[in-house]
């Protein structure tokens, strides 16, 4: 007797071909699979990455747009926007806050691109033919009492100095730093080649001289 096999009418019949379909649509099904959880992971990859650009976050600045010597007082010219990273921790001053430094000397001489502070600007305007130089005294390195119209000698502490590199001036203005606990930041007023001397001193102390004092370098 011979027997035909006659597939069923229903898919995934029992015969050698149902088997077959069911393979493929089984292998079907996993690349559906596959494709999908590979969307899923882009998609949270996506938003990952855009989160983090978002707290990121970024601030515009004040800069210099070129360099600047010390006591000079800013121009248009000379400042720049930047932006930077919201939470630098670097000390800056908001670009909101452009027009209140125009016209303010600054307390040492400055690359182009450096970022502008409140530490950077000196609060008062040189005497005609006089220069500003501000220096930051650690403590021990300054009279607390120090205040403004005091003549006084700013020296190098560091050994090997030559003695002619002191600078003698009158203090126009004495304020907390924010360079660190116990800083203190002196604005002195000298003549042009004083003031570059000053802001050379890399462990500068200062010296409060008796009132009368004769005048001079």
């Amino acid at each position: 007797m011979t027997t035909t096999w006659v597939p069923s009418a229903r898919a995934g019949g029992g015969g050698p071909n149902g088997g077959r379909e069911r393979g493929a649509v089984a292998r079907r099904r996993q690349r559906l699979r596959l494709l999908a959880g590979a969307g899923v992971m882009v998609a949270s990859v996506a938003g990952f990455w855009a989160t983090a650009v978002a707290s990121g976050g970024r601030t515009t600045v004040l800069a210099l747009a070129r360099p600047v010597a010390v006591g000079q007082v800013l121009t248009a010219a000379d400042v720049r926007t930047v932006s930077i990273g919201a939470h630098s921790g670097v000390p800056v001053l908001a670009a909101s806050r452009r027009t209140d430094v125009l016209g303010r000397p600054v307390s040492s001489s400055l690359p182009a691109g450096a970022l502008l502070s409140d530490d950077a600007l000196a609060t008062t305007v040189p005497s005609s033919g006089q220069a500003l130089a501000t220096v930051a005294l650690k403590s021990g390195r300054v009279p607390p009492t120090v205040g403004a119209g005091e003549q006084v000698v700013l020296t190098e502490t560091k050994p090997g100095t030559p003695a002619e590199d002191a600078v003698r001036g009158v203090v126009l203005d004495s304020r907390p730093g924010t360079g660190g606990v116990g800083t203190t930041l002196v604005t002195v007023q000298c003549d042009q080649a004083s003031a570059m001397r000053a802001a050379q001193l890399q462990e500068p102390a200062l010296v409060v001289l008796a009132a009368d004092a004769p005048a001079g370098r």
